[in-house]
């Protein structure tokens, strides 16, 4: 499967063996009944599937994971076999395969398009990328495809040819000639000093830009997973035994062999009701809110529920009322999470005891289904509070550092804060006894929360060298920004310019960065949510700013 693109009659029959052994729990021949499109089921949870993937997708993202190694140059042996019999004057993305070749490489060039449509190459400054053959990048969210080149340029224009030879500089008219107005404009804003040394492929839908079988599946079914369902994400995240949430998936998605279900493919009557006798009662409906044993259970719960002013007519709407109840504003959050956990098992129990009248005969004991309800709350909410607990008995995460803490060195504090159209950066200093020294803010245009992080400990950086304050110890509330500069390299291969023009002011100016809690970084974070609504574009003045902030930047230190 991983060499091979497989035919399409293989990869159906795993998947046929997959969906007989998930409807009926074996391998066996013979009919069964699926309730439920496969193509359904091979969605990932949070779109509403169970996370099963289809083989002829799973084959195929095994094959481009082979053209994504001749693509970016892989040292293994068989890439620079197969790299020098078809790829020996052109790269993977740019070549095409004779008559002759064979199955494997037929099988990794059938990848190609989809290579080529999610590769990004994030150029360097001894770059050999073709702008006419590959997508590519050379600043922050610029993606560079060929819908933004002038036709006329010539197929064989390479990113080298777009500099000036022996200055390191870029060649304006030919940048500006080469591609359209906005486009050139974007390149032309670069700092060439701040690119990369050499060429690197990134994966475009993958944030940190590796390439993965995961990612790559993802890709593939970018259509299908479009939609998210978030009342199956709820069900999933439920501190449940699992049985339990399959349960409640089943109910939401009308999976469950109801008498009504089953009217619906072969036309039969539901049946009867198996807890109250009621004819044509084996339905949706009647379970979870007419079944007078249904009601009687949520009336002997601890909120007395009356289930005559619930209107729910399908498992979907009752899933989403355990989840958001409508008196859900008046309840504690814990209140909220009991409230589902119970509603959930209460259901599960019912389903299970309605399986056990139908197929053994098992008498209905209510007061034994009650009290086996509240033993699986009891435990359930034991378990779901042990595993809320955090081990050690502290809630403060460790200390993340980028160079360690100096005592003698001023103390700077950044943190940015997002509006609707926006966003603000602020810093705050302090010298070694707590005394303010200085702060500021700017307006920003950012498009992620990191992003605005990023800019913020950069404007620290340069209001700290305006300032003439040397080696500052910088604090971010942002774990994800300090742990990348201890790794040093980004976590968004679109932002790798920003990053690197950081680390390298980071290092220049002899500062260092600690991660901290947001509620210990007040003072930053509140002069950043007062420059979101008031001018401000650097060093700031006692005079220019509220008295709210400038009592948090005097009592914060």
């Amino acid at each position: 499967m991983s060499v091979f693109v497989l035919p399409r009659k293989i990869t159906n029959q795993i998947d046929a063996v997959l969906r007989r052994f998930w409807w009926t729990g074996q391998s066996k021949e013979g009919r069964f009944l699926a309730l439920k499109a496969w193509d359904s089921l091979c969605k990932p949870k949070q779109c509403g599937g169970l996370g099963f993937r289809r083989a002829r997708d799973v084959n195929f993202s095994l094959i481009a994971k082979l053209g994504w190694m001749l693509e970016t140059d892989s040292k293994a042996l068989w890439t620079y076999v197969l790299g020098s019999k078809y790829c020996k004057f052109n790269c993977f993305l740019s070549s095409s395969l004779p008559g002759n070749a064979s199955a494997v490489a037929r099988g990794i060039w059938s990848t190609q398009e989809f290579i080529r449509e999610n590769c990004v190459w994030v150029v360097g400054k001894q770059s050999e990328v073709k702008i006419w053959h590959h997508k590519w990048s050379c600043g922050d969210n610029l993606v560079v495809d060929t819908g933004a080149i002038n036709p006329l340029v010539g197929n064989s224009i390479g990113f080298q040819d777009l500099v000036v030879a022996d200055e390191d500089v870029w060649h304006h008219e030919k940048v500006i000639s080469t591609f359209n107005p906005a486009t050139s404009s974007n390149i032309l804003k670069v700092n060439r000093e701040s690119l990369l040394d050499h060429d690197s492929a990134c994966w475009k839908p993958s944030p940190n830009g590796k390439f993965s079988l995961k990612a790559a599946y993802w890709s593939l079914n970018s259509s299908r997973f479009e939609q998210k369902d978030d009342l199956s994400s709820k069900i999933w995240k439920l501190r449940v035994h699992e049985r339990v949430k399959l349960f409640l998936w089943k109910l939401c998605h009308d999976v469950l062999p109801f008498g009504s279900k089953l009217q619906s493919i072969f036309g039969n009557p539901p049946g009867v009701c198996m807890f109250c006798g009621h004819d044509e009662g084996d339905t949706v409906k009647h379970f979870i809110s007419y079944c007078p044993v249904t009601r009687s259970l949520w009336f002997a719960s601890r909120w007395c529920i009356r289930l005559e002013a619930l209107q729910s007519s399908n498992g979907r709407e009752v899933v989403s009322w355990l989840f958001n109840p409508p008196f859900l504003n008046a309840m504690p959050q814990a209140e909220a999470r009991d409230f589902s956990v119970y509603g959930a098992l209460l259901y599960y129990k019912l389903w299970n005891l309605r399986n056990d009248m139908f197929h053994r005969g098992v008498p209905l004991q209510l007061d034994k289904v009650i009290r086996q309800i509240g033993e699986s709350f009891v435990e359930s909410i034991s378990l779901a509070d042990g595993l809320a607990e955090p081990m050690g008995g502290s809630s403060v995460s460790g200390a993340v550092h980028w160079g360690s803490p100096r005592r003698e060195k001023v103390k700077g504090f950044v943190d940015c804060a997002l509006g609707k159209d926006v966003g603000s950066v602020a810093a705050v200093f302090y010298d070694n006894s707590g005394t303010l020294i200085g702060f500021g803010a700017k307006k920003v245009h950012v498009k992620s929360a990191f992003q605005g992080e990023l800019e913020a400990l950069a404007f620290g950086i340069d209001l700290a060298k305006d300032l003439h304050l040397g080696g500052v110890d910088f604090s971010s509330d942002c774990q994800l920004l300090v742990k990348a500069l201890i790794a040093g390299s980004s976590p968004f291969w679109f932002l790798t310019l920003s990053f690197t023009e950081l680390y390298n002011a980071l290092v220049a100016s002899d500062s260092h960065v600690v991660w901290i809690s947001r509620v210990l970084n007040n003072a930053a974070h509140s002069l950043a949510r007062w420059g979101l609504s008031h001018p401000c574009n650097g060093l700031l003045r006692f005079w220019e700013v509220s008295p709210l902030v400038l009592t948090n930047l005097f009592f914060s230190a």
